[in-house]
């Protein structure tokens, strides 16, 4: 049987943290089953895996606002060199108008110039540094006095998600057109398909480009308590270390935590995979997918880490292949059962039930099924498995089953 989606279910339990917080400063949160539950956002938890997947040396793409600057930095490098001259206003006129094409139908004179400028003072004021300490410094700028809100942000590439070998391809043809080989380019993106595996897992968009909209592969959930959610105040005082005869806090201020046992999903269309990744099946696919899932099951946001000490492993992933998306609810919320406390060991027991409920209901809707983690005497109807290592060869290996 050729599968359609491989599901894994994480289950988590954090202590004090507040590691994805709302425009408050207070830890998300969402309403289920009529109780307030602490939440992870699914966009964290995707910023998170891309994170992690980069770190795992998989440099495959950039989300940038910053793309023309990328671009005209690289075909100077290259004509560095080669000890060659380029015009350094027609190289950024060309980035900027190809990267603005794929989010916007209008690019007027006066926008043109404008960006030009913007791109050439960064370049200038970041001379022989990387795109991302030319990010930190661009993100630290305010506008002058001569420079209002408005015209900052006539200035500024909306983000836009692209994967190195894009970027390369297309400075590489800038320099080319520099040097008298060949045509100016137009179009930086050329196919809604892409060789890097977060493009083709998390998907992208752009307004004025819609064709070349890549379709996301991996469904990711937002994580969420499976029990009420406590807030926690934290009152705080900093204390002035030079400052004699003073008594009292230079500084007064409060900080919000929680804590809990959250769970969370990820999913991934092997169909949608298959159309939207250049490389799937190609050598080092599997590997590729292998570091994405260790890093979709692992990774988490990091909001106040260095003021907590959240970073947990999950206490049990399963994973599931399907011929439907499924997933499981905690819609009643759990409550503590005795003098010992705690959710994490109740999570895991109404998990595998609500499992064979829905095994026993469609049976047709479900493959093979795996578990690791603090299985105990529970009953899944999976295969346990030893370890999380194991648990990713089975993901890697169903996803690319038949194909």
């Amino acid at each position: 049987m050729i599968t359609r989606f491989v599901t894994g279910h994480i289950l988590i339990t954090l202590p004090l943290h507040n590691l994805n917080r709302d425009s408050n400063g207070l830890p998300k949160s969402q309403f289920d089953g009529g109780v307030q539950r602490g939440r992870l956002s699914s966009q964290s938890l995707k910023r998170a895996a891309r994170q992690a997947y980069r770190q795992a040396g998989h440099e495959d793409s950039t989300r940038t606002r910053l793309a023309a600057f990328e671009i005209t930095r690289r075909v100077l490098d290259q004509a560095d060199a080669d000890g060659v001259e380029v015009n350094l206003d027609a190289v950024i006129k060309m980035a900027v108008a190809a990267v603005r094409a794929l989010y916007t139908a209008k690019t007027d004179a006066k926008e043109l110039a404008k960006q030009t400028a913007a791109v050439r003072g960064l370049l200038e004021r970041t001379s022989g540094r990387t795109l991302q300490e030319a990010s930190a410094i661009a993100a630290t700028e305010e506008p002058t006095d001569q420079t209002t809100k408005e015209d900052e942000g006539e200035t500024k590439d909306t983000i836009v998600f692209l994967s190195t070998s894009e970027i390369v391809a297309f400075a590489a043809a800038v320099y080319a057109a520099q040097t008298g080989r060949g045509d100016e380019p137009s179009e930086l993106v050329r196919s809604a398909r892409s060789d890097a595996l977060d493009i083709a897992a998390f998907g992208r968009m752009f307004a004025a480009q819609a064709g070349l909209a890549t379709h996301a592969a991996v469904a990711v959930s937002h994580a969420t308590t499976v029990h009420r959610m406590q807030l926690v105040t934290d009152y705080f005082t900093a204390v002035e270390d030079l400052e004699t005869g003073h008594a009292g806090a230079a500084h007064i201020d409060e900080n919000y935590f929680t804590s809990g046992t959250y769970y969370r999903t990820f999913t991934i269309d092997v169909d949608q995979l298959a159309a939207s990744w250049t490389a799937f099946g190609e050598p080092g696919a599997k590997d590729a997918l292998k570091d994405l899932v260790r890093a979709l099951v692992l990774a988490l946001p990091k909001g106040k880490v260095n003021a907590t000490n959240a970073g947990t492993l999950p206490a049990l992933v399963l994973a599931e292949v399907q011929n439907f998306r499924v997933t499981y609810d905690f819609e009643q919320a759990l409550s503590v059962r005795d003098d010992r406390g705690g959710y994490t060991d109740q999570a895991i027991a109404e998990l595998a039930r609500r499992r064979r409920e829905a095994t026993d209901f469609d049976p047709a809707l479900f493959g093979e099924a795996a578990v690791t983690g603090r299985v105990g005497d529970n009953d899944f109807a999976a295969s346990t498995l030893p370890n999380l290592e194991a648990l990713l060869d089975f993901i890697v290996e169903h996803v690319f089953a038949g194909r």
